[in-house]
């Protein structure tokens, strides 16, 4: 095993790759190329992929998320829960609160000012279980449906990966790259390979094209914010123009690093997140929110298994396909930078602390915040103080600002969603840039800054090819494609960590037992001097 100075050499002294740079730029380039010049050939292929996975595939996804689930949980709380990543004597990084928010942060994106208003009221209106469509109980089953796809299943997705990259990282001194996560499998004769290469390459334009989906979500809110904050609808150049400020902003960001922009810009994420949170739950029927948050709680809980195998049979499945199944995806496709980018922040956390500060964290607050956004807009509906349900189904950008609109104070408090969501956009795409960039490097802790920008600049075209290109139904599609690749490889990755833990562990155990004989050597030696002493 790596000393400690190898380790700190091979995670901070990376070497840029020019064969996996410039595959990456040429497949990204070409979708760019294929959504732009050819954009009725790129959505109808996407369309008919996307169709064949849903409707064959979605079987699959139930039953594989909700095992990495239980394979995670099995890790935190057996033997093995108390093992580092890292090595015994190694400390965390970062304080408690600084890393959960970046934990938080990278994995929330815009999604939290985007989905939280519009899934409760859609699902409320057309709901696929548990409730009629439309009736008072389908309004907690609504709520509970958002809360299941930003809860358990997805944070497990980023648990498995990040775990994955950061315990063969730590323990072995081998960088910090997605081919990391394969160590227990393929062991060293395979790190170089064209195999690997391949793989991390794949990763890459995965990761880039999933995170363009956040990009493109917070440029839909843009719209949103520009016309309930100042009247006035957003012209295609203004909207080019906050794409190439937005791209500047995170790459900017990515160049100062973790332990400065990304850092200090996930802090506040959170701060401000959390400010217009209270002010719905305080301007709004305070009390009604709160009891509708324990039953959301309830609801999610008791119903977690029927809501993690409902595959919409025997319909076509078209609900889970567009809800379900795109949302593993999406997560999927985020998984590579998100557990990435966990685990370069993670050494020195325990296993079990770990998969639960990842998974339990961002759910108790996804609970939170569907419950308070989400039932604020359903309340805001049925007192007619806003049509929010006709918003969603115009804009799903616009329909925050909609509900902030109804308080007093809420032209102040929508600016403040604003900022939010343009904190949250450059966090989540700083560190997908770094995380990219770290990957081009072979897992340099700190990868060049003109490797992150070009990064950058691919995420922010595809971001807007993809808001030109079709909306909303582009990116669920393309989060789909995006994601399959990366679901095969976890499959690997649950097999490499379990026997790479299985071995760490016997390793500790036999040490524990030397050190204790040694120990026990000591004393014996010690007590034999004093008797010998007092014997003279």
């Amino acid at each position: 095993m790596a000393d400690e100075k190898l380790v700190n050499e091979t995670l901070s002294k990376g070497k840029f790759d020019p064969v996996m740079f410039w595959s990456t730029l040429a497949i990204i380039c070409s979708i760019i190329l294929w959504g732009t010049f050819g954009l009725e050939s790129f959505q109808s292929t996407l369309s008919a992929m996307h169709g064949w996975v849903t409707v064959k595939l979605r079987w699959f996804f139930m039953y594989f998320f909700s095992s990495v689930l239980i394979f995670l949980y099995y890790i935190a709380f057996s033997k093995y829960g108390t093992m580092k990543l890292g090595k015994k004597e190694d400390k965390p990084e970062f304080s408690t609160f600084s890393w959960i928010a970046m934990l938080f942060s990278v994995g929330v994106g815009a999604g939290y000012a985007y989905w939280t208003i519009g899934e409760p009221l859609l699902h409320w209106q057309n709901t696929p279980f548990l409730a009629e469509s439309g009736s008072q109980a389908a309004q907690s089953v609504g709520i509970a449906i958002g809360v299941y796809n930003w809860g358990l299943h997805a944070w497990g997705i980023f648990a498995l990966v990040g775990i994955a990259i950061a315990f063969p990282a730590y323990r072995y001194g081998l960088p910090l790259n997605i081919t990391t996560s394969l160590h227990g499998i393929l062991n060293d004769k395979w790190r170089n390979s064209n195999f690997l290469k391949a793989v991390e390459i794949i990763t890459i334009a995965s990761t880039i094209l999933g995170i363009s989906t956040v990009i493109g979500l917070g440029i839909q809110s843009t719209r949103g914010a520009f016309k309930f904050l100042l009247g006035m609808e957003l012209s295609n150049t203004a909207l080019y123009l906050f794409i190439f400020v937005l791209t500047a902003a995170f790459i900017a960001s990515a160049v100062s690093g973790i332990k400065k922009g990304i850092r200090y810009l996930s802090t506040l994420s959170v701060f401000v997140g959390f400010a217009w949170l209270l002010f719905i739950l305080f301007s709004g029927p305070t009390a009604t929110l709160l009891n509708g948050m324990s039953q959301v709680t309830g609801t999610y809980l008791h119903n977690i298994v029927y809501m993690s195998f409902f595959t919409d049979y025997p319909n076509n499945g078209a609900w889970a396909g567009w809800w379900t199944v795109f949302y593993y995806m999406f997560w999927a496709a985020f998984a590579p930078f998100s557990g990435g980018f966990m685990a370069r922040i993670s050494r020195g956390r325990t296993l079990r602390e770990f998969i639960l500060a990842v998974t339990v964290v961002p759910t108790l607050v996804s609970i939170v915040w569907f419950s308070v956004i989400g039932g604020a807009g359903q309340w805001a509906e049925i007192n007619n103080l806003a049509p929010m349900v006709t918003s969603i189904k115009k804009d799903f950008g616009e329909s925050i600002y909609l509900l902030m609109s109804i308080f007093d104070g809420g032209q102040f408090f929508g600016w403040l969603v604003f900022l939010s969501v343009f904190i949250f956009i450059v966090t989540t795409a700083d560190s997908a840039s770094f995380f990219a960039s770290m990957q081009m490097c072979h897992g340099d802790a700190e990868p060049p800054a003109s490797i992150r920008y070009t990064q950058g600049l691919l995420m922010g075209g595809m971001a807007l090819v993809m808001t030109f290109g079709g909306g909303l139904s582009t990116y669920q599609m393309m989060d789909v494609m995006a994601g399959l690749p990366i679901c095969i490889l976890m499959i690997f990755m649950m097999v490499s960590v379990y026997k790479l833990i299985v071995k760490e562990y016997a390793k500790e155990q036999e040490d524990n037992r030397l050190e204790a004989i040694e120990a026990q050597k000591i004393l014996i030696k010690a007590t034999l001097q004093a008797e010998m002493v007092s014997a003279s």
